[in-house]
């Protein structure tokens, strides 16, 4: 750590610029390539990911996901607003993306529609998954969707897979406004503007360089759309608290009567030395997440692991590179006052030194309570409720809260959670399409299969069987 301590106080300008350089280049370049941010999700081995792959191969025209559009009449039935509803679906269906509609009011749909014919969901299936449809054929959707919803006597939701894409977490005011605080307890703790903005600058630095190789490494495969938002507070997190550990160090160094060179050069052969082992650590601890082989989950490894490589890069070239600039003004104008009269300032007794030395003078005492506070804390731990988060988590008013909502209104509950099978059976030809309208002709495995599923007191309805082009496939 010390040589590339001297290099970059040797020329501190020279390593300001190329940071500069560096960054710039890679936002830019990584605009150019256009990023590739979107969730895909790969589980190799499970019933789901051969599901996917029978229904690409034998259903094609219904393999993509699907969105669904749940219409609500505030008063009277949906048929009172036919011609509006079908206006709608008419301009749904020449978007290049769409593969077929479902209307609740068409005899096919006949099921979409509640008892009460007050609520119906349109089913729009895409031709492909929603991670891979034109974000524009989707956003088209949500506006007749939206247009549909604003007819006098009509209540619109928009869910579905390639709907949540249009509400993508961003980087937003969140963000920002835990920099600033970020700043301003620096400024408390260091009594110094200049000495807070050198672990700010650096962790900015590092963040930025990082969402710009991120959008270059999309161009060799998707990373999940989250990538961004972790890279940012990861990157803050760490950030700042590497380039802290090497502040502090300096300034006490400063504080002892070193000179500036020699006491960057010393931070940075203790604290800096520290930060690079503890960015090596973290970086395998994080590519942990590369075996179960989850393509959401090796997305954000890759994210945090060079998120890590840039904020210990930055912190052991910029940082000590700033503290040359900025000189001894890193120490607030008392401690500046102090050293130039007496040439060295004692250490004080911060809070911290006298919490370490009780620690030490009572290691039992101190490890218990330890045990006893974290203990307390995981408690909650043993009523912990595992799954996914579904779209009835959304923020209320939101189209696919809206939707969500009205599905739940009109069907139950459990309309939100279908799941579909899909059956290989293995003989070209035994499950004939005529099937759909002569139900004798259904196989009597499937026959079974459904009987068998219909049963289940938790099961509300079974649609189905319904055969692919070959005949060989049920879904």
């Amino acid at each position: 750590m010390k040589p590339l301590a001297r290099l970059a106080t040797a020329r501190p300008l020279i390593v300001l610029i190329v940071w500069i350089a560096a960054v710039a280049g890679l936002t830019i370049a990584s605009q150019a390539a256009g990023p590739d941010f979107r969730d895909t999700f790969s589980l190799p081995g499970t019933d789901s990911n051969s599901a996917y792959s029978l229904m690409d191969e034998r259903f094609p025209s219904s393999a993509g996901d699907s969105d669904t559009l749940v219409i609500r009449a505030d008063e009277g039935t949906l048929l009172i607003h036919a011609n509006e509803i079908s206006t709608a679906l008419d301009q749904i269906a020449v978007v290049p993306s769409v593969a077929s509609i479902v209307s609740p009011l068409s005899s096919d749909g006949s099921a979409q529609l509640s008892a009460d014919g007050t609520v119906g969901y349109v089913t729009v299936t895409y031709d492909r998954d929603a991670y891979n449809l034109p974000i524009a054929d989707i956003e088209t959707v949500a506006d007749i969707a939206t247009e549909l919803g604003d007819t006098e006597g009509l209540t619109v939701g928009h869910g579905g897979y390639p709907a949540s894409r249009l509400s993508e977490p961003e980087v937003g005011i969140g963000e920002l406004v835990g920099l600033a605080i970020a700043g301003l307890i620096l400024v408390l703790a260091f009594g110094s503007g200049r000495a807070a903005t050198v672990p700010l600058i650096s962790a900015v630095v590092a963040v930025t360089g990082t969402l710009g190789t991120l959008g270059l490494v999309t161009t060799f495969g998707p990373i999940t759309t989250s990538a961004s938002i972790l890279a940012v507070l990861l990157g803050l997190g760490i950030g700042i608290d590497y380039a802290l550990f090497i502040v502090n160090r300096h300034r006490l160094g400063l504080k002892a009567g070193r000179d500036l060179r020699e006491s960057i050069v010393a931070a940075m052969g203790t604290s800096g030395r520290a930060v690079v082992f503890a960015g090596i650590t973290v970086a395998i601890a994080l590519l942990g997440m590369l075996v179960p082989r989850i393509s959401f989950l090796t997305g954000m490894a890759i994210t945090a692991v060079i998120t890590v490589a840039f904020s210990v890069a930055a912190s052991i070239t910029l940082v000590p590179a700033l503290l040359t600039l900025y000189g001894d003004r890193v120490l607030n104008r008392r401690e500046r006052t102090a050293l130039a009269t007496h040439g060295a300032i004692a250490p004080d007794a911060v809070v911290q030194g006298r919490f370490a030395r009780l620690v030490e003078r009572r290691p039992l005492v101190a490890s218990l309570a330890a045990v006893i506070i974290l203990g307390t804390l995981a408690v909650p731990a043993l009523d912990i409720r595992l799954g996914n988060a579904d779209q009835g988590n959304d923020p209320d008013g939101s189209p696919t809260r809206v939707a969500y909502d009205l599905l739940s209104e009109g069907f139950g509950a459990g309309v939100n959670g279908p799941l579909v099978v899909v059956a290989d059976l293995g003989a070209a030809g035994a499950f004939p399409a005529a099937a759909l309208t002569d139900p004798t002709l259904v196989p009597a495995a499937l026959v079974s299969l459904t009987q068998q599923l219909s049963s289940d007191p938790d099961v509300k309805a079974v649609i189905g069987p319904l055969p692919s082009a070959e005949g060989n496939t049920a879904l």
